[in-house]
């Protein structure tokens, strides 16, 4: 067994009026992705995060009303997947009520795992 580890770096503009903001990237590996009875052998985890609050283009802090990152990996064929991250944030319902100029900008990155067929350890 080898595992091959990448990673991906996700940037998505968020309204604090929106639905839940969704991106996706494919990721490729140099060699065939191990298949077991459950499908695929491959899996993804968030690395890092950060949330950023914008009021007319400048950093502030803000009060949080929730976030929440979800990831999602789908094997695409023998060598590829797609990762998917869903991200939102809102600020407390009194605050955006007051100043609805918020915007906010996540940066999410994953680490995608895949164990590799036809090696040894």
């Amino acid at each position: 067994m080898a595992l091959a580890f990448q990673t991906r770096e996700f940037k998505l503009n968020i309204a604090p009026s929106s639905d839940t903001v969704t991106a996706t990237q494919d990721v490729d590996f140099p060699s065939t992705i191990r298949e077991d009875d459950d499908g695929y052998v491959v899996g993804v985890a968030l690395q890092s995060f950060k949330f950023e609050n914008f009021v007319n283009g400048s950093t502030e802090d803000w009060e949080i009303g929730g976030e929440a990152v979800k990831l999602r990996v789908d094997a695409k064929g023998r060598k590829k997947v797609t990762v998917t991250v869903e991200a939102n944030i809102r600020p407390q319902e009194a605050v955006a009520r007051t100043n609805p100029a918020f915007q906010f900008r996540a940066t999410v990155t994953v680490l995608v795992i895949a164990d590799l067929a036809g090696s040894s350890s």
